[in-house]
């Protein structure tokens, strides 16, 4: 199958996720994936989909897989430390938000002493508490559902 067959279904995987058809858009998207393995935009579109709908093992595999190829993205690993808080993971969540700082710092937070991430499963938005004081993400980044992760270390 050419590109353009590839760009095809991957157009009609969106339409399927903006008309709310789940079903069809991660059946869509994993046809994309399955004809082009590196596609990132259909793979996290996909995660971000099994997540909502309720299957954050599945997405973690696809994060996973996303990191691997984009190692160097922020947003993917907050996103990530999501899916892992939901999963249960605080240590993992934790791995993945101070990566997040390490790639990153002024994307989420400064690495001082009291910061803290906050959030709720809402995906659309976290909030950032530093030294008691909170302040709002303007990247409209994912929160981590465990409710407060030390960001000291990073």
């Amino acid at each position: 199958m050419n590109s353009n067959s590839v760009q095809h279904l991957f157009q009609a995987a969106c339409k399927a996720q903006q008309a709310q058809q789940s079903r069809k858009a991660i059946s869509k998207f994993e046809s994309v994936l399955a004809l082009a393995p590196t596609h990132i935009d259909a793979r996290f579109r996909l995660a971000s989909m099994l997540f909502q709908g309720g299957a954050p093992e599945r997405a973690a595999k696809e994060f996973e897989t996303l990191i691997a190829q984009a190692p160097d993205n922020s947003e993917l690993r907050v996103r990530q430390a999501q899916v892992l808080s939901a999963l249960g993971d605080g240590e993992g969540c934790a791995s993945a938000l101070e990566q997040a700082v390490r790639i990153d710092p002024a994307n989420i937070a400064g690495t001082s002493s009291g910061s803290a991430l906050v959030g709720s499963m809402e995906w659309n938005s976290y909030h950032l508490f530093r030294d008691g004081e909170q302040m709002v993400s303007n990247r409209a980044l994912c929160p981590v559902s465990a409710g407060l992760v030390d960001l000291s270390r990073a």
